[in-house]
């Protein structure tokens, strides 16, 4: 669980660095802004029926604030609970309820632990990167132009086809 908080705070760290730079360019200012921003994070759900019944509530709530992005950072679903394309495509569609835009970062759950269920995990993984990084954007109804490390041909393999 330590390299979760690490990996949160890290994404956090980057994404406000990201941020904060693109501003400054946008403004044509040599300083940084002093202006706040606010994000939200979630992760680790739905992973029960009860979860992903209150997902909406949460979705809304969400979508009732400010922040500028969401972002989850994984594990959609438990480790042992079997990893099908309905069930991909279903948290494909939740996702794409926000309002806001949305970044998803694969979880363990969703293809590592695959295994548990009689899936093979690296196909697993190319049915995530097939379902949920088909364009250079993240999810949700205000999609957010992404940069992705799969672009880059020694992480390529879960690089998109482009026509």
């Amino acid at each position: 669980m330590g390299y979760r908080l690490f990996f949160t705070l890290l994404l956090s760290a980057v994404l406000l660095g990201l941020h904060s730079g693109d501003l400054a360019a946008a403004s044509n200012e040599a300083a940084l802004p002093t202006s706040r921003f606010e994000f939200a994070i979630i992760g680790d759900l739905p992973y029960k029926a009860q979860e992903e019944a209150k997902f909406p509530e949460l979705v809304a709530a969400i979508d009732r604030t400010n922040v500028l992005f969401v972002v989850h950072n994984g594990d959609f679903k438990s480790g042992s609970s079997p990893c099908t394309d309905a069930l991909f495509s279903q948290r494909h569609g939740l996702f794409q309820s926000f309002k806001h835009p949305l970044i998803y970062v694969f979880g363990d759950n969703e293809w590592t632990d695959c295994h548990r269920s009689g899936s093979d995990s690296l196909e697993r993984l190319a049915k995530l990167c097939e379902i949920f990084s088909l364009e250079n954007t993240g999810l949700g109804q205000s999609p957010l132009p992404l940069t992705r490390q799969s672009d880059n041909p020694q992480f390529s393999k879960c690089n998109r086809s482009r026509s």
